[in-house]
């Protein structure tokens, strides 16, 4: 928690004049964490994500990041966007016939706080938001 608009804090709180009440809000970093909290399980274990046409783990653009759970039979891929415009992409599981899944967007748009995208199927091509955090979980 911070009382000031840190880049470190979780969750804001904003004082009223005398101290004894005030405004409790959430940040977009405790919903990017969220992106990786939420569908990143105990047990998970961090595959390899390559590209032969980019960077995969480009600081100033898309940074990338898969992980499996054998048990629950999902894969997670958190996909970071760094730069001022989309990027697109199309994830390839090569050997995992995917059954169901689902995309979940973080931005800094007040609604896009693990926001689910409809119909959003990175599989075939998904462009993924200038400055957001795009998670996709994949059941097989």
């Amino acid at each position: 928690m911070s009382c000031a608009n840190y880049k470190d804090g979780l969750v804001y709180v904003t004082l009223n004049k005398d101290g004894t009440d005030g405004e409790i809000t959430d940040s977009r970093l405790l919903w990017t964490l969220g992106n990786f909290s939420r569908f990143i399980r105990p047990g998970a274990v961090r595959v390899g994500v390559s590209s032969p046409q980019a960077d995969v783990n480009d600081p100033e653009g898309l940074m990338v990041s898969a992980f499996l759970h054998e048990e629950g039979r999902l894969l997670t891929v958190v996909m970071v966007n760094m730069a001022d415009r989309p990027r697109p992409v199309r994830l390839s599981v090569p050997g995992l016939a995917v059954q169901k899944s689902g995309v979940y967007l973080t931005s800094d748009f007040a609604e896009a706080r693990l926001l689910p995208q409809a119909g959003a199927n990175p599989l075939t091509r998904y462009d993924v938001p200038a400055r957001s955090v795009v998670t996709w979980a994949g059941r097989f």
